[in-house]
């Protein structure tokens, strides 16, 4: 070690220059540099603190957005899932309404039917049927009954008590005219859409149900339009039983869902 003043060489231990007398600074340049790094030690730390409460922060500010964002698409997911289902119980209600509202438009046309079949066979049994007669049971001019009915040798539809020949010869008039595949078309669309409404949302089980009612009943009144049989007296009490219990099952129906 040299001293501070004179540069003599000096022991270690020393603590006067042996050459000029000064005094030795027993503060070794270690020591010194030690001290130098101990100042900065608060730098350092102060500059890590720093560090972690950002970290700290900028993960508090992470974790804030990923919540709010998650609550916001929870919440838009639940807003659109409930939009979706309104949008499905409406389509399922208006297609409730409508399968009820064609089955009373076709019970309608089917009662026209019916009663054309009842007039027709009450008045075979009583008379015979020629041109004229049967164009003022039907309502159609004469040229048409002699287009769509085929007389016999004489110029008859039917005679008097054939009420058979008689039914047969409406059921190919309808058949022709496209009234029997009018309503058979119509039972079979019906048909399915019942088959596909068949998982009502809660709300409408109720209307459901007696939509399904009416179904039933409306089923054997389109079968009396198609295949009229029995007797003229229990065709007449039958089909004014099914036509009064359609009517019945759409007024209960529009209790619950009104058609207009």
């Amino acid at each position: 070690m040299n001293c501070n003043k004179c540069g003599n060489e000096i022991q270690e231990d020393s603590v006067f220059c042996n050459k000029c007398g000064e005094k030795i600074n027993s503060t070794s340049n270690d020591e010194v540099a030690g001290a130098s790094e101990i100042q900065n030690i608060p730098h350092i730390v102060s500059k890590s603190k720093f560090n972690t409460k950002l970290i700290v922060s900028i993960s508090i500010i992470l974790v804030i957005a990923l919540s709010a964002g998650g609550w916001y698409y929870y919440d838009y997911s639940k807003k659109q899932e409930a939009a979706m289902k309104i949008q499905r119980e409406q389509a399922y209600e208006q297609d409730l309404k409508k399968v009820v509202s064609d089955m009373l438009n076709t019970s309608t046309l089917a009662e026209n039917m019916i009663n054309t079949y009842s007039k027709v066979w009450s008045a075979s049994i009583k008379m015979t049927l020629d041109d004229s007669r049967m164009a003022s049971e039907l309502g159609i001019s004469i040229s048409d009954v002699r287009k769509y009915f085929k007389n016999d040798d004489v110029g008859y539809i039917a005679f008097q008590g054939h009420f058979d020949t008689a039914l047969k010869k409406i059921h190919n008039y309808y058949e022709q005219i496209g009234k029997n595949g009018e309503l058979g078309s119509s039972r079979e669309e019906i048909s399915n859409s019942i088959r596909k409404l068949n998982t009502p949302p809660e709300k409408y089980k109720d209307a459901y149900n007696i939509a399904f009612e009416l179904y039933s009943k409306y089923e054997n009144y389109i079968s009396f339009a198609l295949s009229p049989n029995g007797s003229l007296t229990t065709y007449n009490q039958k089909a004014n039983e099914l036509s009064s219990n359609v009517v019945t099952k759409v007024k209960e129906f529009e209790v619950k869902l009104p058609l207009k």
